[in-house]
């Protein structure tokens, strides 16, 4: 905590100390003259993603005076985002005025904002005669809306009292309660995994008994205090003016609960907040029996985040955990989609507001069952959430994020894409083809298995058959595992020249081509060659593959 004192006392400098104009004491009668001092506990800095993010508060010491009613005005130079409340069928918030004698809160007031607004208004408050500490607490604003780009932009807030129509205290100069920083790195896949993200064969899948790991993605600060948990923290007196104070290093503000005036009511959710600093994996384009397992707790030195921790109505439905024997380890939870899209969400529970830089990692697996027929690029969008709602149900909510998309793992179709770059059956050549499924001997494939399947031809030349592409190859209609089939060009494309792609449906496909011209004669003439495998292009969201190289 020491550190973290003398890192804002470094940042901003002395306490703000401002003196009253008019000559007039901060709450009493107009016919009543005194003095005042308004400071602020140092100004924290809030993360320009925060569309309710937290200011420092303000305290103004008030003495002795005339006990008067009168009206708080707060005008701050971003919209006001103070969490809506109902009271006594009034529409306030909980941006809180408190009137604290002998350290005590004696009264509480909510201060009512226009939607959009930069000011607040506190209403019907009562000052004692007595001297009494003045302190506006729970004051959220959109950060968002500061200027794009800007570096360290000051959030400033100023007072305005008026008692019996007459204004009796105001601050000289706006205040300086917080500035305005970019909170978070844009998320980025770890190379840790490699390679990262791992692509899959939909025959061969990534079955949960055997799976590997799919991706890993990292989220790091840009400050230290950027992640917050839901709870705050506390400052010595020395630094808010001989009272102990609290700083918004969680998500909640500085006074919970209390009485309002507005009915003499306890004002439930005053500066509350309903979790951390949240995170979301938001996963698109996820086939139906795909199955997105997360881990549930991910801790990095001081930092812990944890998985659904508030808000799970939101989440998708979470399957089973990973049966006993899975290679997926302990602590994880799966995720099945929901109308192709899978949602979690990760909230910080642990962090030290003192260590810059914290960042926390994501390590997950894409489990699919063997021959998968779907194909494609499931994309996840990793950003702080939830965004804002009306009406609010959530503290804190984000702005929309601009990170880019995430591609991660693909399933690809088992199947291999063969060029065949010279053939022809023109002028008396003939070339015959040679296809072997090779998956069955477990010597080609590593072990693995292959299946079976049929291939397709395409022509590219002079003397094109029609159709050109896509044409059946004049072999059984699927070829078995561990078989080979063989045809003549010239059954197909008959005085075509140039060259042709075989697409076979499955890996492990190899061809052979021998063209011959007067076969049979003392004159002829012949000569082979292997078919080349054209390599996989991942060429983007849900587009399949174009062959595999083995």
């Amino acid at each position: 905590m020491a550190k973290f004192q003398s890192y804002l006392v470094s940042i901003v400098g002395p306490l703000v100390f401002a003196g009253t104009i008019f000559g007039q004491v901060c709450g009493g009668s107009p016919q009543a003259p005194g003095t005042s001092q308004t400071l602020n506990v140092p100004p924290i800095l809030d993360r320009y993603e925060d569309t309710t993010a937290l200011v420092s508060d303000v305290i103004v010491s008030c003495p002795a005076s005339v006990a008067s009613t009168g009206v708080v005005i707060i005008t701050m130079n971003e919209p006001v985002t103070s969490k809506p409340l109902q009271v006594s069928g009034s529409q306030v918030s909980d941006a809180t005025l408190q009137i604290i004698q002998g350290g005590a809160v004696v009264n509480a007031y909510p201060g009512a904002y226009p939607p959009g607004g930069t000011q607040i208004t506190f209403s019907g408050v009562s000052f004692p005669a007595s001297a009494y500490t003045l302190r506006l607490s729970n004051i959220r604003v959109n950060s968002s809306a500061a200027p794009n780009g800007t570096t360290n932009f000051a959030i400033t807030e100023s007072i305005f009292v008026t008692s019996q129509g007459v204004a009796v205290f105001a601050t000289p100069a706006p205040i300086i309660v917080g500035y305005v920083v970019n909170g978070f790195s844009q998320p980025v896949l770890n190379t840790s995994v490699t390679p990262n993200p791992v692509d899959y064969l939909t025959c061969t899948g990534n079955p949960v008994a055997a799976a590997t790991v799919s991706f890993s993605a990292t989220v790091k600060e840009n400050f230290g205090g950027a992640f917050k948990t839901i709870t705050r923290t506390s400052l010595p007196g020395a630094l808010c003016g001989g009272a102990v104070c609290s700083v918004t290093n969680g998500e909640e503000g500085s006074y919970i609960g209390g009485i309002g005036v507005l009915g003499n009511t306890v004002l439930a959710g005053l500066g509350s907040a309903t979790h951390g600093t949240r995170f979301e994996f938001a996963f698109s384009n996820v086939p139906q029996n795909i199955v997105i397992y997360l881990p549930t707790v991910v801790s990095n030195g001081t930092l812990t985040v944890t998985l659904g921790v508030a808000g799970t109505g939101s989440l998708s439905p979470l399957s089973a955990d990973a049966p006993a024997g899975s290679t997926i380890p302990a602590g994880y939870s799966g995720f099945r989609p929901s109308n192709g899209t899978v949602r979690a969400w990760y909230d910080v529970t642990a962090t030290d507001n003192t260590v810059l830089g914290e960042a926390f990692t994501v390590t997950g697996y894409i489990t699919a069952p063997a021959n998968f027929a779907a194909t494609g690029l499931p994309p996840v969008m990793l950003t702080v959430a939830p965004a804002p709602s009306t009406p609010s149900a959530d503290i804190p909510t984000f702005n929309a994020s601009s990170n880019p998309v995430l591609i991660l793992s693909a399933f690809r179709a088992c199947q291999t894409n063969l060029l065949f770059p010279y053939i022809s059956s023109q002028l008396g050549f003939d070339t015959g083809i040679a296809i072997s499924n090779t998956g069955v001997d477990g010597l080609v494939t590593g072990g693995a298995k292959g299946t079976a399947g049929t291939c397709s031809l395409s022509f590219y030349g002079t003397g094109l058959p029609t159709p050109s592409t896509q044409i059946p190859a004049p072999f059984a209609s699927t070829l078995p595992v561990g078989s080979t089939g063989v045809f003549l060009v010239s059954s197909v494309a008959v005085g075509f020249q140039g060259y042709m792609i075989a697409q076979c449906g499955f890996i492990y496909a190899h061809g052979f081509a021998f063209i011959v011209n007067g076969f049979g004669t003392a004159s002829g003439i012949s000569m082979g060659y292997l078919a080349n495998a054209l390599p996989a292009v991942r060429s983007g969201i849900g587009a399949g593959p174009e062959g595999l190289l083995f």
